[in-house]
């Protein structure tokens, strides 16, 4: 019996059951997902019912078998004793790929974001086919992703919202990050046009300066963000900010030319991490 707990936002969401694909494909099993942890802090709902996901969920004999588990590293050895009894495994604070993740067998609850690429990287053809929306855009998402797909699409996500209350933990990605960014892509991309995402439109209309073609994208409400993510990565290029919902719309970008920017610094501690894929540019 392996669990996955699931918590946060979409974006997180996403990285939890990429990580339980990587589990299940290297062991062969079907871990399964925790959805009552939403209950349990009361935060963001189950989202990935949106994708063509194929994943098995926890039930509550399942997760009761997980009530009085010890809280353990991961391991480096196993006994017999390991093996057959229940364990809790969360995620290290500083939140850097550890391979042990993956290598652990038995009774496991796996706690944490999982957020990097490096656990799930090597699946990364299965991962895009679970991410294919199974609700159909609506016309006028249509008629924008048509508008994206017919020219050189740069996306630009600017994170506010609950992050303006909460910058003491992820802070804000500065104006200079953007204009740097933008002049970046600008000077490699011929005729680049600009797509604006946002959960503050008016702030990027009245703050950001961009001399070139540019859209703001705002036709989605916030129950609709998934078709903002679809749009995202339909365009050529991404700017991304430090969240994990535009870095799916970055990484589920099929362009082999595709030019990624993300900000160097992801959390305000600027905490080691490893988030960033190796291959995106760090401003």
């Amino acid at each position: 019996m392996v669990i996955v707990d699931l918590i946060g936002g979409l974006g997180n969401q996403m990285f939890q059951y990429a990580f339980m694909v990587a589990y299940n494909e290297k062991h062969l099993l079907n871990a399964r997902l925790n959805k009552q942890t939403f209950n349990e802090y009361k935060t963001w709902p189950y989202q990935l019912d949106i994708f063509n996901i194929n994943a098995k969920f926890a039930s509550e004999t399942d997760i009761q078998k997980f009530n009085n588990a010890p809280h353990v590293p991961p391991l480096h050895h196993f006994s017999i004793s390991a093996l057959r009894h229940p364990r809790i495994i969360s995620e290290n604070d500083n939140m850097k790929y550890n391979p042990l993740y993956l290598r652990q067998v038995g009774n496991i609850n796996f706690r944490g974001y999982f957020q990097t690429e490096m656990y799930f990287a090597k699946y990364r053809d299965k991962i895009c086919r679970d991410f294919t929306l199974r609700i159909p855009l609506n016309t006028e998402n249509l008629k924008m992703r048509d508008k994206i797909c017919a020219c050189n699409s740069v996306s630009l996500h600017v994170r506010r919202g609950d992050y303006v209350k909460l910058q003491h933990v992820h802070g804000l990605c500065s104006l200079d990050y953007y204009t740097r960014a933008i002049d970046y892509v600008a000077e490699r991309v011929d005729a680049p046009h600009f797509f604006l995402f946002s959960d503050d439109p008016k702030w990027v209309q009245e703050n950001l300066n961009i001399k070139h073609p540019s859209t703001v994208v705002d036709i989605n409400t916030a129950s609709r963000g998934y078709f903002d993510m679809e749009l995202m990565r339909n365009c050529k290029h991404n700017i991304i900010a430090n969240s994990s919902f535009s870095w799916w719309g970055a990484w589920l970008n099929t362009n082999k030319n595709k030019i990624v920017i993300a900000p160097n610094q992801w959390f305000a501690d600027n905490k080691p991490n490893d988030i960033v894929p190796e291959q995106w540019i760090k401003f």
